[in-house]
């Protein structure tokens, strides 16, 4: 039985400027993560805006028009949802920070967070996508795509709760509970969090919210 492939990847390109460096607490947290897995023989990628188009193109030809209509944002969920698809491995996203090595267990999935649905109002969410674990090739994936590719959405609601329904951690949540075979899928309450860690956290999510607009940041006091 293969197990979860040793590579983390992770994402980046600046939505406004091309070419702005990452900001620092992102850099500090990526470079963290990065030489705490290459020194236990992970791979490490990051994505770029190039990659990522290439990637949809080749292996995602049917999910082309949604993705070109979707936000920044949503493509970088749709990409980690594509990567876990094609190449499996550990996805984090940038405001991630690895606290120290996680022991992965055997298993097709792996995703953080608790079966119970929050309300999506509160920015809270049952299973978050921050960080996803996975084997290639894994229906799930596939499944989640073909949800987005097809679910339409109203351009009239806040873009936090437009975001998370389309491609972000509600959908995911979403998918799950709908999925029919659960077998191998592993939801662990404790992966990661976004409040003070303990001795069982391994990943803590800075959860910067850089997705959430002005508008609605105002709104949530965020």
């Amino acid at each position: 039985m293969k197990s979860i492939p040793k590579i983390v990847h992770q994402i980046y390109w600046n939505f406004k400027k091309v070419g702005d460096p990452m900001p620092k607490s992102w850099a500090l947290s990526s470079e963290k993560c990065r030489e705490l897995y290459e020194q236990a023989g992970w791979e490490y990628r990051l994505w770029g805006k190039g990659d990522a188009y290439k990637l949809i193109n080749d292996n995602f030809p049917w999910l082309r028009k949604k993705w070109m209509l979707s936000s920044n944002i949503e493509k970088v969920d749709i990409l980690r949802y594509a990567i876990m698809y094609v190449y499996g491995g550990m996805y984090l996203d940038l405001d991630t920070e690895c606290l120290k090595l996680y022991p992965v267990p055997e298993a097709d999935i792996i995703l953080g967070g608790t079966t119970l649905q929050k309300s999506i109002l509160s920015m809270f969410y049952g299973i978050n996508n921050n960080v996803l674990l996975s084997k290639p090739n894994h229906p799930f994936w596939e499944c989640i795509l073909h949800r987005i590719n097809t679910y339409s959405i109203s351009d009239l609601l806040p873009s936090f709760i437009r975001i998370s329904l389309h491609t972000g951690p509600y959908c995911l949540q979403s998918t799950y509970e709908k999925y029919p075979n659960k077998t191998g899928i592993i939801i662990e309450p404790e992966l990661s969090v976004s409040k003070t860690p303990d001795s069982s956290t391994y990943f803590i999510h800075d959860s910067t919210k850089s997705w959430v607009s002005i508008p609605d940041a105002i709104h949530l006091g965020v």
